[in-house]
């Protein structure tokens, strides 16, 4: 699939399909008005409270005077939403570009288009060398943060569906959330 659909649940089943076993992405379902949507985004790349109070409430109390998808995304593109980012995207890979780079993807029903509006927010550290391990050969890299600030530096530097994240828990005393890391394509078709 290369351009969007006009029907919302073959978008959001095909991308769903592009990001399963990605614990950090997100796919929010509502309507607007009286037309199905979907919000899209990847977490740890944006800012959550900008998403809600800049995006979410805005689309949810709007009046809007249409039932046609492409007519409300016209209608919220010019007077709901007055992002300073803000692009219409009709294609599936600039949908995943936006994504990765910490835009918030709105998909509307009837609509072969998408609004992406940047909501950048995601930890500004880059990987460093860590402190407390000193090596003399290889890599230098290290991860100090929580496990959602290192999910989300691995996601800026490899912007691929192909990498997931699974959510495990280590420790049968301390129950330590973390995550199992890998790229899809070189995971044995045995683990499938």
């Amino acid at each position: 699939m290369e351009n969007l659909s006009e029907h919302l649940k073959e978008n959001v089943t095909y991308i769903n399909g592009l990001f399963e076993n990605a614990m950090d992405y997100i796919e929010r379902e509502f309507m607007v008005g009286t037309v199905p949507a979907a919000l899209l985004t990847m977490d740890g790349l944006v800012s959550k409270q900008h998403i809600t109070l800049s995006i979410l409430n805005p689309l949810m109390r709007a009046k809007i005077p249409t039932d046609n998808g492409k007519e409300t995304l016209l209608f919220i593109e010019e007077n709901v939403l007055c992002a300073v980012e803000q692009a219409e995207l009709s294609t599936i890979s600039e949908v995943l570009e936006r994504m990765m780079n910490g835009f918030a993807v709105l998909l509307l029903d009837n609509c072969p288009t998408a609004l992406a509006f940047g909501t950048q927010g995601f930890a500004a550290r880059g990987v460093d060398e860590p402190d407390t391990e000193v090596m003399q050969r290889g890599s230098r890299e290290g991860f100090v943060e929580t496990y959602q600030t290192n999910i989300s530096l691995l996601r800026r530097r490899l912007k691929t569906t192909e990498l997931k994240f699974e959510k495990v828990t280590v420790g049968e005393e301390s129950q330590t959330p973390a995550a199992l890391c890998y790229l899809k394509k070189y995971r044995g078709p045995e683990d499938h």
